[in-house]
């Protein structure tokens, strides 16, 4: 339980800083960025927006999702960044990854299908609360959490 705790709060900080506009981090660079290409050498692919998609897909495959850790770290990742993907990639793309994670990786409510690990019922479960009210109303609910945004 430690360990799943302590995994969700690093992914938790990784996706918070990915999720960060780069627009408001050019002010506090300093010397400032000239061009597009200092930027990309500045702020890396692997810290910007762009990779929540490719991180989200990532713990979709196999054997990543059978781990009891993976439940909870997607519901910290559609906490945190669920906005930001929906305003980088639509509602329907992230709709189709929620469906996907409902229908396979979940299963029916109260059956043990699924590939996401069997054990982590609790997670499991908060996934589904993240989820089906996404699929609902195609939105996921704001995060007090994320005090950076003024």
């Amino acid at each position: 339980m430690q360990y799943n705790n302590r995994m969700s709060a690093i992914v938790t900080l990784y996706l918070a800083i990915c999720a960060t506009d780069i627009k408001t981090i050019i002010p506090t660079v300093f010397p400032q960025p000239q061009s597009q290409q200092q930027l990309d050498k500045l702020i890396q692919a692997n810290f910007r927006t762009s990779i929540l998609w490719m991180w989200m897909a990532g713990i979709c495959k196999q054997p990543l999702p059978a781990l009891e850790t993976a439940p909870q770290l997607m519901v910290a990742a559609f906490e945190m960044t669920g906005q930001e993907l929906v305003a980088a990639y639509g509602t329907r793309q992230v709709g189709k990854m929620v469906q996907a994670i409902l229908e396979q990786g979940l299963g029916p409510e109260n059956a043990k299908e699924g590939i996401i690990a069997q054990k982590a019922l609790a997670s499991r479960q908060q996934l589904r609360l993240v989820c089906e009210p996404f699929m609902a109303n195609g939105q996921f609910p704001d995060n007090p959490a994320k005090i950076w945004k003024a």
